[in-house]
């Protein structure tokens, strides 16, 4: 059994500077205790001997942030922030071995710059960003080669930049235009695999796709009835810290649709899902040349109903 508490407590503040200019900042302090009970019984027919494992540790966080915001014009906002970000420490379900059972917390100092557009008259939003991260013990989920098992190591150095875009647009007052996208450079800077020793400095971090991107609209028709459909997409994802080719995944693009009748507190929707039954994976494991595929075609019919 794998237990954790987390006692948290968190704010921010706002100062406005004038001329539209403004600071903000904040900070969370958390106190976390994590437990390990681990029993395994031994197995002398394959010379396995037995394994107790008890372990207890907590731990203080404090992770503070600063940003800055100014106000182009009435429809542009720039914006800047920085913070320390913590995933706590922790212990791995399937390690019967103490020197991967427990991990490290992870921290992350995370940068950001961008632009947001706000137009009331023509109903548009928008959000350009920028990041940078420099992330210390990186948690990432290894594959023990001797087992099926996977567990959680930490890798010592790992960089993220890339850029993201957000977009939704109302041109009519029935229609909603939506839209994502984002590259994401994620690499080791500094990891030699906890289990064959091999350095992996430069290699990119599994189960981070490099792009990503979504595209739909919502048109609301007399009467209440609806129709709406999007497409989304992802490109180049690797699922071993090697970077191996046969375990990757190149790329997929999946196409949903929706229609249906909504009024105040019901609604009935008719939705297909992967309507061209893209085959794809989400998750795969080199250690049995096996993978997860990604939901097959599917139709169904959804009721909503809100009775408060």
């Amino acid at each position: 059994s794998i237990g954790q508490e987390s006692f948290a407590a968190y704010g921010k503040v706002n100062y406005e500077l004038g001329k539209g200019m403004s600071l903000e900042a904040g900070a969370r302090a958390e106190l976390v205790e994590a437990s390990l009970d681990r029993v395994k019984a031994p197995n002398p027919a394959f010379g396995i001997p037995a394994v107790v494992l008890k372990e207890n540790r907590h731990e203080g966080y404090f992770s503070p942030t600063a940003g800055a915001s100014y106000q182009v014009n009435e429809n542009l906002t720039a914006f800047v922030r920085s913070g320390l970000g913590i995933k706590p420490h922790g212990y791995s379900a399937f390690s019967d071995d103490p020197a991967t059972a427990s991990f490290e917390d992870e921290r992350n100092w995370s940068n950001e710059i961008g632009l947001q557009f706000r137009n009331e008259e023509s109903r548009m939003n928008a959000v350009v960003r920028a990041f940078w991260n420099e992330i210390e013990d990186y948690q990432l989920n290894a594959q023990n080669p001797r087992s099926t098992d996977f567990v959680v190591v930490n890798a010592d150095e790992v960089r993220s930049r890339g850029m993201e875009a957000e977009l939704q647009w109302r041109p009519i007052e029935p229609l909603l235009l939506h839209g994502t996208a984002g590259y994401t450079d994620v690499q080791f800077e500094d990891y030699t695999d906890a289990f064959t020793g091999a350095d992996r400095a430069g290699n990119a971090v599994p189960f981070i796709p490099e792009f990503t991107a979504s595209a739909g609209f919502r048109y609301d028709l007399a009467g209440g009835f609806f129709v709406g459909s999007s497409v989304r997409a992802t490109l180049d994802t690797y699922y071993d810290a090697a970077n191996t080719e046969a375990f990757s995944e190149a790329g997929c693009w999946v196409w949903d649709a929706q229609v249906g009748y909504e009024q105040e507190n019901w609604s009935v929707t008719v939705f297909g899902r992967n309507l061209l039954d893209e085959g794809y994976y989400t998750f795969m494991n080199p250690q049995i040349a096996a993978g997860a595929p990604g939901d097959p075609q599917l139709f169904g019919v959804r009721v909503d109903l809100d009775i408060w």
